[in-house]
C-alpha cells in the first residue's frame, strides 16, 4: 500500500485479496481464500470485478507485491487494458516457488505467459523469492519485453521503492 501511495499517478488504486484486513470476518470470508485458493477461480472473479469497477476501459498498470504478483498476471489475462505488470518480491510461477520451497504442489495453475511489458523487482536477501527464482520465474513468465531490478540489499519486506523514470523508460524501450 505504501507503494501506491509514493506513485505520482493520477488515478492510483489498492486492491486487497478478497477479505484481507476485515475482522471481523464477514460471513462469506473462508480462510482457503487467502490459503489454498489464493489464486483460485473465486479470488480472481472478485478482483477482476473490482479492478473492472475501477478502471472500466482504461488503461491500467498492475502491481503486484508477493502473491499479488501472481494474481495481477492473472487478471492481465482477462482485463483488456493492461499496459503494464510491474511485480515486488513476486511470487510469478506457483510451481517453480512450490519446488524451491520444497512445498506441495500448488492447487492452481500459474497463469500462461504473457506478452504484457513486464517489470520486476527482486530483492538480493530475499530468501522467499530470491533473485535466482524471481528470474527464473520472469524468464518462465514473460514472453515480451521484460526486466528485472535486482536491490541488493531488500529483503523480501523491503524495503522498496518504484523508480518511475526507469519505470517509464522502460515501457517506451518496449513500444
Amino acid at each position: 500500500m505504501r507503494l501506491a501511495l509514493e506513485d505520482p499517478h493520477s488515478h492510483v488504486a489498492y486492491l486487497a485479496r478478497p477479505c484481507q484486513f476485515l475482522q471481523p470476518l464477514p460471513d462469506g470470508c473462508h480462510f482457503s481464500l487467502w490459503t489454498t485458493q489464493r489464486y483460485g477461480t473465486e479470488v480472481e472473479d472478485q478482483m477482476l470485478a473490482a479492478l473492472n469497477a475501477i478502471a472500466g476501459r482504461q488503461s491500467v498498470r498492475l502491481i503486484g507485491f508477493s502473491g499479488g504478483a501472481h494474481l495481477a498476471q492473472q487478471l492481465a489475462q482477462r482485463h483488456p487494458d493492461v499496459e503494464l505488470l510491474i511485480s515486488v518480491a513476486g511470487n510469478l510461477d506457483d510451481t517453480s516457488f512450490a519446488q524451491h520451497h520444497r512445498l506441495p504442489a500448488p492447487r492452481n495453475a500459474s497463469p500462461p505467459p504473457g506478452t504484457i511489458p513486464f517489470y520486476s523487482l527482486a530483492g538480493g536477501n530475499d530468501d522467499i523469492v530470491p533473485p535466482s527464482l524471481a528470474r527464473h520465474q520472469l524468464t518462465r513468465q514473460a514472453r515480451g519485453c521484460h526486466h528485472l531490478e535486482v536491490h541488493p540489499q531488500a529483503e523480501h519486506t523491503g524495503p522498496w521503492q518504484l523508480d518511475w523514470h526507469s519505470i517509464e523508460t522502460f515501457l517506451d524501450a518496449c513500444r
